[in-house]
């Protein structure tokens, strides 16, 4: 119908040029009138314009034509994407705030002869935790297992006892970290499982031994990720042990071996330099 359409508008486009030009030359024979001249550039600049639309008219065309080329080739058909599981590392980068615990509590202590067990990987989203529904916790669980199911041994061991910490069961995360470093010293967690183990007793109030524990990051990784954050954790507990001489001697040993870390930026804050 469109097609139509326009071939009858180009018809009548061309008679009424065609027209305009026979009825120019008889009128320019019949008279000399000024006024004629005039309207017979008139007329010219018309056919111009005329002739200028006709030729869009022919690309309008032209173009309709392809869009019904394209539209009646079939649809085709699109192939079916698969689920891609992105898995993230189970590596945590910022240091948490220390956690005040009375005291007297309770602190691992491993029996003769004892092997520590790896703790089992907490569930997300299991039904009654807040803001939580029971399909987004079957959702979760599922995820949580797909990503398990390609993780490597040392990682699953990883995730499990950071998850004890996370929940706040320094007990059961200090032993299975403890067994992570024994088993896999040189694996690229070590040195974070070593210093979730400061971490632990540090979140208990037992600085002390905190400070041990952050040590053996510092001597046994020096070259690790963590080191900066031991530093900067050892002088956090010489400040709750009311040390504060020691404690400022840590951070600038922080800042002058470590000048780039964030940690050192932290130390710098803490003895109020530039």
């Amino acid at each position: 119908m469109r097609n139509l359409t326009i071939t009858t508008a180009l018809t009548v486009l061309v008679v009424w040029s065609m027209t305009g030009c026979v009825s120019q030359a008889g009128t320019v024979r019949a008279t000399t009138d000024p006024r004629v001249d005039e309207l017979a550039q008139k007329q010219e600049l018309l056919t111009l314009r005329m002739n200028e639309l006709a030729q869009r008219l022919l690309d309008v065309q032209a173009r309709l034509n392809q869009v019904e080329d394209f539209s009646s080739r079939p649809a085709e058909q699109e192939t079916p994407k698969r689920e891609v599981v992105k898995l993230q590392p189970p590596t945590v980068e910022t240091v948490p705030v220390a956690k005040a615990v009375p005291a007297g509590k309770a602190q691992p202590v491993r029996q003769p002869g004892q092997v520590g067990q790896m703790g089992q990987a907490g569930q997300t989203g299991q039904p009654g935790q807040a803001g939580q529904t029971g399909q987004t916790g079957q959702t979760g669980q599922a995820a949580q297992k797909r990503v398990q199911a390609v993780m490597d041994a040392p990682t699953r061991a990883y995730q499990s006892a950071y998850t004890l910490y996370r929940k706040g069961q320094y007990a059961k995360a200090i032993l299975d970290f403890e067994d992570f470093v024994g088993q896999y010293p040189n694996h690229g967690y070590a040195d974070s499982a070593q210093f979730w183990i400061g971490e632990s007793y540090f979140s208990q109030g037992v600085y002390e031994q905190a400070i041990v524990e952050f040590n053996r990051v510092v001597n046994a990784y020096p070259q690790g990720k963590r080191a900066p954050d031991g530093l900067l954790m050892i002088g956090d507990a010489y400040e709750k042990l009311g040390q504060p001489d020691r404690a400022r001697a840590i951070y600038n040993r922080l800042i002058a071996q470590y000048p780039a870390s964030e940690a050192a930026y932290m130390a710098k804050k803490r003895n109020n330099t530039p």
